[in-house]
């Protein structure tokens, strides 16, 4: 299994951040995705009864715990518009792997930041950590990018994998010959942890709807 270090600068920066890290093994031939489809639409049933309103997206406890940690940096937690786009289309895309299609979804129900990667593109250990602003990487569309001083900041020894601000990289992605995965939540300060543990077990159980041969072969939340 990878292993996981989270520098000083981290520590010191977020000493109220949690981070959730969940590694999956085994994903095998995709089975029927029925019930996965019926999981999707449940979902988006619960959040149209949840989020009548879009000022209800935007006063939810953890959209507001991400909302302060994303206001410094001059931008917005992407998710209050893909939550918003999910309740008005009643409906949510199908991803190309369902790896990433669960790790939506249960970002969806649980409205915690994740990111997904493919574990056998990660090179040694892994680092929790918070950027200088000088790291650079290929994000996941393929535009370079420099975090932003102070993101928070996971990486490999090779590069980062994913900043809070610019998401995961290319290099590390998910694609349809992954086997094998590994998914980060960033949680700042104020979300407690049962509600990281949750999407994390709803990565697992969705996954395993499409995939019965996966196993779970690491879960935790850092600290």
């Amino acid at each position: 299994m990878v292993e996981l270090k989270i520098s000083d600068r981290f520590k010191t920066l977020y000493p109220d951040v949690r981070v959730g890290i969940l590694a999956i093994r085994n994903l095998g031939n995709v089975s029927n995705r029925s019930a996965l489809e019926e999981e999707k639409s449940r979902i988006i049933r619960d959040l149209q009864d949840q989020f009548p309103d879009r000022q209800q997206i935007r006063d939810h406890p953890v959209i507001q715990a991400y909302s302060s940690y994303y206001k410094p940096f001059g931008k917005t937690y992407h998710l209050i518009g893909q939550v918003e786009t999910a309740v008005k289309n009643k409906s949510a895309d199908s991803a190309n792997h369902p790896a990433v299609e669960a790790m939506f979804l249960a970002e969806l129900k649980n409205l915690l930041l994740t990111a997904g990667h493919d574990l056998g593109c990660i090179k040694g250990a892994l680092e929790i950590t918070a950027a200088e602003g000088t790291e650079t990487y290929t994000s996941i569309s393929g535009r370079e990018v420099m975090a932003k001083e102070g993101d928070m900041l996971i990486r490999d020894e090779k590069s980062p994998i994913s900043t809070v601000i610019y998401g995961p990289d290319r290099r590390t992605r998910i694609t349809k010959s992954t086997n094998d995965v590994i998914y980060t939540v960033y949680v700042p300060r104020g979300i407690p942890a049962k509600t990281t543990m949750n999407l994390l077990d709803d990565i697992s159980r969705l996954i395993s709807l499409v995939h019965p041969s996966a196993e779970t072969a690491f879960k935790r939340i850092l600290p």
